[in-house]
C-alpha cells in the first residue's frame, strides 16, 4: 500500500513528527503479524510531501492497522495539517 501524503506548508515538521510515531508504533506493536513493513520517505525537493509504503499482512492486516489505536491517533493528529485528503495507491 503506498500512500501519499501533502502536509500543507507550514505544517511539513507536524507531519514529519507524526508519521515517526506511527511507523515507530506500527513496528513496535504490528510487525511481522500485520504488517511486514512500513517506510516513510520526505520529498528532498518538495518537504511538505511524504510516501508512505507499507506491506500490510492481507486484507485482515490492513484491515487491523487501519483499527489500530496508533493509526487512528496518526489520522486524528493529521486531518488538520494535511493539504489534501490521503492518496491511497
Amino acid at each position: 500500500l503506498t500512500t501519499t501524503i501533502v502536509a500543507k506548508e507550514n505544517c511539513r515538521d507536524k507531519m514529519a513528527v507524526a508519521l515517526k510515531k506511527l511507523q515507530d508504533a506500527t513496528v513496535e506493536l504490528e510487525v511481522p503479524d500485520v504488517c511486514k513493513t512500513i517506510v516513510v520517505n520526505q520529498d528532498p525537493e518538495e518537504l511538505n510531501v511524504f510516501q508512505m509504503i507499507e506491506v500490510l499482512v492481507g486484507l485482515n492486516g490492513m484491515t487491523s492497522h487501519q483499527k489500530s489505536s496508533h493509526y487512528q491517533t496518526f489520522i486524528r493528529e493529521a486531518q488538520p495539517i494535511l493539504e489534501n485528503s490521503l492518496g491511497v495507491h
